[in-house]
């Protein structure tokens, strides 16, 4: 299993803004597990990374931890989140500590128990924020740059080679190598980029509860 994928991504959602996570809030809700599949889908990688890196666990184990931290969430864990307790994101970072402390303290009853198993010492780094947000905003420029390749491909292929390959290639040198004239690859990067940010404004609106903090989190996306 890859390291960064848990369950394919779902079908497109429309602008609805707060309703994905008022959804997975919501278990008799006809879009309940289509809402679990987005949030997960999401969320996946930012909780992975931290409990690898920040937690300093195995491949295997933090899959494990992941998995099991988002079955909590799924088992009632959403139902102490309000919009009043700021970002979900931020309440899922803390849900995601307070898993975590719980898991090693559960090893180490095991561990004074006489189960063989391993656990650190030293205390863990608590804070996951700087990892968590670095995760979380790949993932949603990677699932926009996805839904770009498959709406325009030249635009996407310009937007690729131009922005995302290491050797920095001149419009000229991308005109060249996809058979397009300089004038429409410039005209595919302004599309894309254009585009681009509209995915990217959709996904974001997806997890905020109101226009102030969709505002916020733009700002901190784009500057």
């Amino acid at each position: 299993m890859d390291e960064t994928r848990i369950l394919p991504g779902p079908g497109t959602f429309e602008p609805t803004r707060w309703s994905v996570v008022l959804t997975a809030q919501a278990p008799g809700d006809p879009k309940y597990l289509e809402s679990w599949n987005e949030l997960v889908t999401l969320y996946w990688r930012p909780v992975y990374r931290s409990v690898r890196f920040r937690w300093n666990k195995p491949v295997e184990e933090a899959k494990d931890l992941t998995q099991g931290f988002f079955a909590s969430m799924f088992d009632g864990g959403m139902a102490g989140y309000t919009p009043d307790r700021g970002r979900f994101r931020t309440f899922l970072r803390a849900a995601l500590d307070n898993f975590l402390k719980n898991a090693k303290r559960d090893a180490s009853r095991l561990k004074r128990a006489g189960a063989p198993v391993a656990i650190e010492d030293e205390d863990v780094v608590a804070s996951t924020e700087d990892l968590f947000e670095r995760e979380w905003r790949r993932t949603i420029f990677e699932r926009a740059l996805d839904e770009l390749s498959k709406e325009r491909v030249e635009a996407y292929e310009c937007f690729r080679r131009y922005f995302l390959d290491p050797s920095r290639p001149t419009y000229p040198e991308v005109a060249k190598a996809l058979g397009l004239k300089e004038t429409d690859v410039t005209n595919h990067l302004h599309a894309a980029k254009v585009r681009m940010r509209e995915i990217v404004r959709r996904l974001v609106r997806e997890s905020c509860e109101g226009e102030s903090e969709f505002e916020d989190e733009m700002r901190e996306l784009f500057g």
